[in-house]
């Protein structure tokens, strides 16, 4: 019984290590304390905001501040904001390149100096 402790005494310790070091997620485990939370990551999860971070980074996710009067808005360096700003002016410089393009008459063919007839 005593051997079964520390063991589980070690594996704890070594789920704190990785939780505190942010390569584990911080889950709820036990029921009595959780109830419907059980499996679901505890809100200062360092692995999910270092995943959340990378995805931002990678401009798979947008960027908002999260606490504070602008709560919920994107930060001045999203990624994606950026990317989705870049792609829309693109778009709009390629819709009016398309409207000058349609404006100017397509050009005349070329006649033949002399009639068919006349060769």
């Amino acid at each position: 019984a005593k051997a079964r402790q520390d063991q589980l005494k070690k594996e704890k310790e070594e789920r704190l290590r990785l939780i505190a070091a942010g390569e584990m997620h911080d889950q709820y485990l036990d029921v009595r304390q959780a109830g419907s939370k059980v499996g679901t990551c505890k809100k200062d999860c360092k692995k999910c905001k270092m995943e959340r971070q990378q995805q931002m980074d990678r401009g798979e996710l947008h960027n908002k501040w999260i606490q504070g009067p602008k709560a919920g808005e994107c930060k001045n360096h999203c990624v994606l904001c950026r990317q989705e700003n870049d792609a829309s002016r693109a778009c709009a410089a390629a819709a009016r390149s398309q409207q000058a393009a349609a404006q100017v008459p397509p050009p005349l063919p070329a006649e033949d100096p002399l009639p068919e007839g006349r060769r």
